[in-house]
């Protein structure tokens, strides 16, 4: 009997936050109207082992195609390369730019470009450190290599005191952070490889006094929900996820016809500029923001941290399979969650679940 081809993607993720969701968004309304499901892994942040789940799901769900953002590490991507080679998946990669492979990113090149030319000919920055992001992210490393690039263009040198770690944990670079302030208190910019690293700061350079942007400059990248309900709001990068989504989804649908892979797909960026970077700041930005919408803002903010804290709550409680399916049924709703599946992993030694 012949086998009934897949209708089912998987895409495969590190979270779900306001980075993904807008990627999700794109993807799904491309492939939904052409009748395929999708299916979303996310990856546990606390393992350095590609998870089973996965792998299961590359293995023997063979799905249709997958579209693959970063894992945690360089070893799990290149364990999801292996995979989806050895089973002849449709792949596109989000983020990345791999040889023969069919990727798509935002153009951090050109983002990154006009972010500094804000910072330094428009603000007039002259000492600006640089926090670093992700290693194995070209992502990131593309914002170092244009920070270090600008700065060149116009005869500015780089001190590479002022060039610190970032990553994905947030004690490390809090500390590194601080040192560098207490170091240097010539600082004139910060510039963040990401938002959430630009938030921590500012947060840290109030606690010492320095104020924003007064004494110092700060931006940051990817233009996260959250960069605005900061004081000042964070000048930041908007990568246009929607689009990247939508541009990721036709790629694979495009591959799934036999097309060989290779195409590399860069959408633009934006900057926008709110008062981390202004002289005289003001509750208008120029994503369009007022006092209004950043107040929604920040209720919707609150309103899904009191939802997920709920969920936690409730699933500290549970005791038996069918309490977490009640528990999931009852709080997925609120956070716009309409479908899941729940995995129960059996124990192999002693055969309970």
């Amino acid at each position: 009997m012949a086998r009934v081809p897949s209708r089912r993607v998987l895409v495969i993720m590190t979270g779900l936050s306001s980075y993904q969701i807008p990627l999700l968004e794109g993807i799904r309304t491309v492939l939904l109207e052409r009748g395929y499901s999708v299916v979303v892994h996310l990856h546990d942040l606390s393992s350095a082992e590609l998870p089973w789940q996965l792998r299961c799901l590359l293995t023997h769900g063979r799905p249709a195609g997958v579209i693959a953002s970063g894992c945690v590490t360089a070893a799990q991507d290149e364990q999801v390369r292996r995979l989806v080679t050895e089973h002849g998946i449709p792949t596109v990669h989000l983020g990345k730019d791999l040889p023969g492979e069919t990727c798509v990113r935002g153009d951090n090149v050109q983002g990154m470009a006009a972010l500094m030319a804000h910072l330094l000919d428009e603000h007039g920055a002259r000492r600006p450190a640089f926090i670093r992001g992700t290693a194995h992210q070209p992502d990131h490393r593309d914002r170092e290599r244009v920070f270090r690039e600008e700065l060149a263009r116009r005869g500015l040198p780089v001190d590479e005191e002022l060039v610190i770690e970032g990553g994905l944990h947030q004690t490390p670079r809090v500390r590194a952070l601080r040192a560098l302030l207490s170091a240097r208190p010539d600082l004139d910019a910060l510039v963040a490889s990401d938002d959430i690293a630009a938030i921590f700061a500012v947060d840290i350079l109030a606690e010492l006094g320095w104020q924003v942007p007064r004494d110092i400059a700060v931006t940051g990248f990817d233009n996260h929900p959250s960069a605005t309900l900061t004081w000042p709001a964070i000048t930041s990068v908007d990568q246009n996820l929607v689009l990247q989504g939508t541009t990721a989804a036709t790629a694979l649908l495009y591959l799934m016809t036999g097309a060989a892979p290779g195409e590399h797909h860069y959408v633009p960026c934006r900057v926008v500029v709110r008062g981390s970077t202004r002289r005289q700041d003001t509750l208008t930005t120029d994503d369009g923001l007022g006092v209004e919408s950043v107040a929604r803002l920040a209720q919707q903010h609150l309103s899904e941290q009191n939802n997920l804290m709920r969920l936690s709550r409730s699933l500290i409680d549970c005791r038996t399979p069918e309490d977490i399916r009640a528990t999931l049924a009852d709080e997925l709703g609120p956070l716009g969650i309409r479908r899941c599946f729940l995995a129960l992993r059996q124990d192999a030694l002693h055969g309970d679940p």
